[in-house]
């Protein structure tokens, strides 16, 4: 916290030929503010979601900002352009999505009282898509008839209720 100490001059020691009336003031010591930066990820589609993690930073003299300085998974949020958060599952659509960490969150780990949030940054989740490979069947037909029905099919992993196009 907020910690008010009083300042005296040593200067009668330097000063041997004067008189002096010392005045005492304070010296005024505020918490320093940290950064908590969200670490950002990348996976598959459909891949098993990692889980979310964040640092401190611009702590001094080896300080511990608190016992536990791990904020519980539900305390961050995935969103992109809509202002509605993403669940951050295995079949979350590919794409980048920014992640948060709930400020009031952040600063209860923060139990040093020399200590409070000053920046809380935030991370990015990268889905890249999953790889698969469609193969045409041959097919043939005689000129000025109708095309045959295309088919094909796919090599790869297709995720449950996932629609192929087939």
């Amino acid at each position: 916290g907020v910690t008010t100490a009083s300042l005296k001059s040593d200067a009668a020691s330097k000063y041997t030929n004067y008189t002096i009336t010392y005045t005492a003031n304070n010296l005024v010591i505020n918490p320093r503010p940290v950064t908590y930066t969200v670490g950002s990820q990348s996976r598959t589609y459909g891949d098993v979601p990692a889980t979310y993690t964040g640092t401190f930073s611009n702590v001094v003299n080896n300080d511990s900002l608190g016992t536990n300085t791990t904020l519980a998974q539900d305390k961050y949020t995935l969103k992109n352009a809509s202002p509605d958060a993403i669940t951050n599952e295995a079949k979350t659509n590919a794409g980048s999505y920014t992640i948060l960490a709930n400020d009031s969150a952040v600063q209860a780990l923060i139990t040093n009282p020399n200590y409070k949030l000053g920046t809380n940054t935030s991370g990015t989740l990268t889905v890249n898509k999953l790889g698969i490979t469609y193969t045409a069947d041959n097919k043939t037909k005689v000129y000025g008839e109708a095309n045959p029905e295309y088919t094909g099919s796919f090599n790869g992993t297709i995720l449950d209720g996932d629609a192929t196009g087939e």
